[in-house]
């Protein structure tokens, strides 16, 4: 319930270097659980659970749950070392440090002098050229930033391009077109709703077990293997469509929704909190995201147009 944007750079400039690709993955998990956590509501409050009148209302007014108790954390979430560092409060961004380390004032000291290092070099190149606006971004003249925004922008538009979201909008309809039996009189339910709450509980089980594994797999080897395999079961979820093998398409559905959460799923946001430097790192990734949404919207919305071919 947080602006992507804003969690993922929040996530960066708080998290220790060795452990923020880490942290970066288990905001995917959040994700991926509350799509879960989604299936599974919507299974208890279906027809004759409540009334078709009642059971949407009572799904969406249970929602303004989650959002009200983030509203009521907000006071108690520190500024990140990093920007408090950058802006003359070094004092305060150990305070915070000291509580994030549950006072280990070793870890304190060696984190701070990260930072300060960081801080340093960011102002010293600042001094030299002073930058950071749209114009680096949108224009940008150094081959350097060209080569992070192709690989950070470049996996933002991937990560939607394949259908992801889309898949996750209109499961259910997938797996009516695949032969799987739903409630009376064509209606979401039956075997239908049981699948797509084990197609979402693939996903969040592949998402954590990705956010455990992220640091030591590697960027690059993670986003190879994931995009084969995303591949690979989307092929071969197409021939069950074509064939009518409702069982292989449903394998495929959950090996897909596996395999991209092993690499494609949390690893927009991870690459595009390490590869930026600092002075371009909000835009950057508000950039990315904003591409990555109309992408999602695209696809989410030509979907359904799709499936009709």
């Amino acid at each position: 319930f947080l602006p992507p944007g804003f969690r993922n750079s929040y996530a960066a400039e708080i998290a220790p270097v060795h452990l923020r690709g880490t942290l970066v993955a288990v905001c995917e998990v959040a994700i991926n659980f509350g799509i879960f956590a989604g299936y599974v509501m919507a299974a208890l409050l279906a027809p004759p659970s409540l009334s078709v009148g009642l059971s949407w209302r009572v799904m969406v007014g249970v929602a303004v749950l989650v959002p009200a108790a983030v509203l009521l954390c907000m006071p108690v979430i520190p500024e990140t070392p990093r920007w408090l560092a950058a802006n003359g409060g070094a004092a305060q961004a150990e305070l915070v440090l000291d509580r994030l380390f549950m006072g280990d004032a070793l870890a304190v000291h060696q984190e701070m002098e990260v930072i300060d290092q960081i801080v340093s070099e960011e102002e010293g190149k600042a001094e030299r050229k002073p930058s950071g606006g749209w114009g680096e971004i949108l224009w940008p003249r150094k081959a350097k930033i060209r080569r992070m925004l192709m690989a950070g922008l470049g996996v933002a538009i991937l990560q939607q391009a394949c259908g992801s979201e889309a898949i996750v909008y209109y499961t259910p309809f997938i797996l009516a077109d695949a032969g799987v039996k739903g409630g009376k009189d064509g209606a979401i339910g039956g075997a239908q709703l049981y699948w797509t709450i084990a197609v979402g509980f693939t996903k969040f089980a592949s998402a954590l077990f990705a956010s455990f594994n992220i640091e030591e797999w590697g960027r690059r080897a993670s986003f190879g293997i994931s995009t084969f395999f995303s591949g690979l079961a989307l092929l071969t979820l197409a021939l069950a469509q074509l064939y009518g093998a409702s069982r292989v398409a449903l394998a495929s559905l959950c090996f897909f929704m596996a395999a991209f959460e092993l690499g494609l799923g949390p690893l927009a946001a991870v690459l595009g909190s390490e590869i930026y430097p600092t002075r371009i790192r909000a835009r950057a990734l508000a950039l990315g995201l904003f591409i990555n949404r109309v992408i999602s919207g695209s696809m989410s919305t030509f979907f359904p147009f799709l499936l009709t071919i």
